[in-house]
């Protein structure tokens, strides 16, 4: 019975290892991503402030870096996991929304909109997942084509 309570120990205690390692790599992920945002607005201010933009096209472009920044934060957190890389993807894009949210959150010095956040965090776990789904399946077919050669 010891041998048995020790190998179940040993189990949860590499269980308890992958999943805090899949919730660093997630944040790490998010933090990136959340980087990129901020360098890609500040590039962005810059032009509207030269050239003026139009409130839709802000609008637009703003979207796309929240899109951007996912897809890369989700990419970063899966690209070098082994195991579960749909789930740190998901993790990654959740982690980018909650911590973008919290910080635009103290810039403005008042909480945002729950029901937006809800919707970011969908989008930010649709992306996250497809990211890691693509690039999971682009990696086994390389895998392939090289055990092949």
């Amino acid at each position: 019975m010891g041998n048995q309570r020790m190998a179940k120990s040993a189990r949860a205690k590499r269980d308890t290892q992958k999943q805090s390692n899949i919730i660093i790599k997630a944040l790490k992920g998010g933090i990136l991503g959340l980087i990129i945002t901020l360098m890609s607005v500040l590039a962005f201010a810059i032009i509207v402030k030269k050239f003026g933009v139009s409130d839709e096209t802000i609008s637009a472009i703003n979207q796309a870096i929240k899109v951007v920044s996912i897809f890369m934060s989700a990419y970063a957190a899966s690209k070098n996991t082994t195991q579960n890389k749909v789930l740190t993807g998901v993790l990654a894009g959740c982690m980018y929304v909650l911590l973008g949210y919290l910080i635009f959150s103290l810039i403005q010095s008042n909480w945002g909109d729950v029901s937006l956040l809800l919707a970011d965090l969908a989008m930010g776990a649709l992306i996250g997942m497809l990211t890691a789904l693509i690039f999971s399946k682009i990696l086994q077919n390389e895998q392939k084509k090289e055990k092949r050669a």
